[in-house]
């Protein structure tokens, strides 16, 4: 049954859906930094730098405003937690946070084995 079908069974909308959904993603995706180290990915380190040092504004509009606008002396935590949060719970997420989702998978993988 589509994601949808299944949120109107539950009598929630989608936005409904995804407002409980996309916060308990990007908590996991804190648990994932700490469990696979990706604040010190050198990949990742490299992709939000090419947005963060250049033009904060396109990091906005490709990922959000609170993965470099936080309270977190670590910002790329949240960086990667906000990109993980979008590559499970959008249907279409764009392009920075499927990077991330791949590379945050790819790590996941290295470690555990894919099928573990």
């Amino acid at each position: 049954m589509p994601l949808a079908e299944r949120c109107s069974c539950l009598g929630l909308t989608m936005g409904n859906f995804l407002a409980i959904v996309k916060p308990i993603h990007h908590e996991i995706g804190h648990i994932l930094d700490k469990l696979l180290g990706l604040s010190e990915n050198k990949e990742l380190k490299k992709l939000r730098n090419l947005f963060y040092l250049i033009d904060k504004s396109s990091l906005t509009e490709e990922l959000s405003k609170y993965s470099w606008n936080n309270n977190n002396p670590e910002k790329i935590r949240e960086f990667i937690a906000e990109a993980w949060a979008e590559y499970r719970t959008s249907p279409n997420p764009r392009e920075l946070a499927r990077k991330v989702g791949s590379i945050i998978e790819s790590e996941y993988n290295k470690k555990y084995g894919k099928n573990k």
